[in-house]
């Protein structure tokens, strides 16, 4: 599985560096059990979902050859639930809608760009 991020990523985190360490330790494979991310569904059903970092390093999520999108990171899984009515708010006050998809497609980029950097 890889992972693409919004642009106007939510989150709890507010140091920035350890935001970006965070994200680039999910990219490694290295669960965080304490971290827990908001994304667009994988099944295309519902609104959105939550995750624990350490259940996407499952075999069953590692071997998928999808993207997941990822809308925020939360230290805790009851932050990210209160977190989910802004979310949806921003979404409806943008599109006119609950339109989660044109929202993230919008806002959508890359993993490997926008959190490692230049690798080469």
């Amino acid at each position: 599985m890889r992972f693409r991020y919004i642009d106007n990523l939510y989150t709890d985190i507010d140091d920035e560096k350890k935001l970006r360490k965070k994200l680039k330790t999910l990219s490694k494979k290295k669960p965080d059990p304490a971290m827990f991310l908001v994304t667009y569904p994988l099944s295309n059903a519902g609104i959105m979902e939550i995750y624990s970092e350490a259940e996407l390093m499952q075999p069953y999520y590692r071997k998928l050859k999808k993207y997941l999108n990822i809308i925020g990171v939360f230290s805790s899984k009851d932050k990210a639930k209160k977190m989910i009515p802004d979310i949806l708010n921003d979404i409806i006050r943008e599109t006119g809608k609950v339109d989660v998809y044109r929202f993230v497609k919008v806002h959508l980029k890359e993993f490997s760009e926008d959190v490692q950097g230049n690798e080469d």
